[in-house]
């Protein structure tokens, strides 16, 4: 039976190892803080960004950017994207000491891979690639003894784009609360028919019932969530567009030998994603979604993290014992293992980019109403949702409409909308004559974290109620509030 894989993420600003007993001196975190729960951690840990390190001689010239931590590595080259997934085997029982003899280390446990290669179709060879957003901190290698092969002061960033991947297509990279993330970035006019992905390195390649991309390796299914599309309107807010993912070609076993020894393979299906009707003269993002959970430690089975707390600044530090030789380590006192069993203190930096809310799916509740009696209706908005999992607070901003506030055979009645505290309420009518009335409520979702989406709901009283009538929207024109 597989099992998916989640990709792991490892941000570390401060390792302190010591030897386990030996420890001279008590780590205090500065700022402290009241106690928090354990779900209030487990969110700040989530939302920890992933950092792509540039490459500055550290590995293969070929690779521009790369993020690692233990159970994966991601290498961005200008033409493709190289995933390899890693699995340790069961760290086995060291042997039996005699009397006497000296504790040996346990040897580290093997390790499996896995790698899968994600190739743009038909794509520019040579696009510009450079990081976006950087994060505080960076990366040092001192491997070895000679200095001349260190690699010191290396930049890491929340972002990695590419420009014009295809004719006026970029491409992203970043983190995003637990995912790896990757936008396609389509502009005004542009084609995003052109967008073709091969995957190398999967035995199978299949779009589940959730509209996910599963993608079998010999260390379980890969999952890509299905694609996020939407439009950015003027005002802030979202407008989704429908789509999904389309296998072309699609076969049982495309990983034969010969498609093995072959990259090119024509037997390799290739994924295209297949979109609904959309305003072509608006950017559109594509955002499909790989998942993976934070993650500390090292390849030995036996790290056990023993304590964690939050300071005043969100700043998060882990305590616990590490058997691994290969426990990640950054500016640390003591960087490489001191005995058999070392003690550590992980600070994990809270420094990242708080994410708005999203206000595209919004829809008015109910969104058309009937009899028109000229009654004022309550509208709730629903839908806006929060990536970071944020309470989010909704203010109607404004109400207008398409027909005027006191028109003919409508009632003669006024105000035609009440805004109130997260809602709003309209007024059940419509000219006797015309096609309908159409109410849209303006509205701003704050999360308390000091970011903020914006967006608008419409609710139509039909003229009447044959089947399939609606209300058409003649133009927003008048403050329905208006007394």
């Amino acid at each position: 039976m597989r099992h998916p894989i989640f990709l792991r993420l490892l941000t570390i600003t401060l390792v302190v190892l010591g030897p386990v007993g030996r420890s001279e001196a008590a780590v205090s975190p500065p700022n402290p803080a009241p106690a928090l729960s354990t779900s209030h951690m487990a969110a700040t840990l989530m939302r920890l960004p992933l950092q792509f390190e540039a490459n500055q001689g550290q590995v293969d010239e070929q690779v521009t950017f790369l993020a690692r931590g233990t159970g994966y590595r991601l290498f961005l080259t200008p033409s493709e994207s190289v995933l390899v997934l890693q699995q340790r085997e069961p760290t086995r029982e060291p042997a039996q000491q005699g009397r006497g003899e000296p504790i040996a280390r346990p040897e580290p446990p093997a390790i499996k891979q896995a790698v899968v290669r994600m190739k743009l179709e038909g794509a520019n060879p040579t696009p510009a690639v450079e990081g976006k957003e950087p994060l505080p901190g960076i990366v040092n290698y001192f491997i070895g003894n000679d200095p001349a092969k260190w690699r010191t002061n290396i930049p890491i960033y929340a972002k990695v784009q590419y420009q014009e991947v295809y004719p006026g297509v970029d491409l992203a990279y970043y983190g995003n609360q637990g995912t790896l993330e990757y936008d396609f970035i389509v502009a005004p006019g542009a084609d995003p028919d052109q967008i073709r992905l091969a995957f190398e390195g999967a035995s199978d390649i299949h779009v589940a019932d959730s509209g996910a991309l599963l993608l079998a390796t010999d260390l379980g299914d890969l999952l890509v969530q299905k694609p996020v599309i939407y439009q950015l309107e003027p005002d802030g807010h979202k407008t989704l567009v429908a789509g999904h993912y389309l296998v072309e070609r699609q076969v049982a076993n495309v990983r034969s030998a010969r498609s093995a020894s072959n990259p090119q393979d024509s037997t390799l299906p290739k994924i295209g994603i297949q979109l609904a009707a959309y305003d072509r003269t608006k950017p559109l993002v594509i955002d499909p979604v790989l998942l993976y959970s934070t993650y500390l430690g090292g390849s030995d089975n036996g790290d056990q993290g023993l304590g964690i707390a939050v300071d005043g600044s969100g700043q998060a530090y882990v305590t616990g014992i590490t058997l691994s030789v290969d426990f990640p380590t950054l500016n640390a006192s003591q960087p490489a293992p001191g005995g058999i069993v070392d003690a550590f203190v992980t600070k994990l930096s809270a420094s990242v980019t708080n994410q708005p809310p999203v206000c595209g799916a919004a829809q008015a509740n109910p969104a058309a109403l009937w009899a028109p009696n000229h009654q004022l209706v309550p509208i709730a908005i629903m839908g806006v949702t929060d990536p970071d999992g944020d309470s989010v607070t909704i203010t109607v901003t404004g109400v207008t409409q398409d027909e005027p506030v006191k028109g003919k055979g409508d009632g003669n009645t006024s105000p035609d909308a009440v805004i109130q505290v997260g809602a709003a309420s309209v007024r059940a009518e419509r000219s006797g004559s015309g096609n309908g009335h159409v109410y849209q409520i303006s509205f701003k979702a704050d999360d308390g974290q000091g970011s903020s989406c914006g967006g608008a709901v419409t609710v139509g009283v039909p003229h009447s109620q044959k089947k399939g009538l609606t209300a058409i929207d003649d133009g927003q024109l008048y403050t329905s509030t208006s007394p």
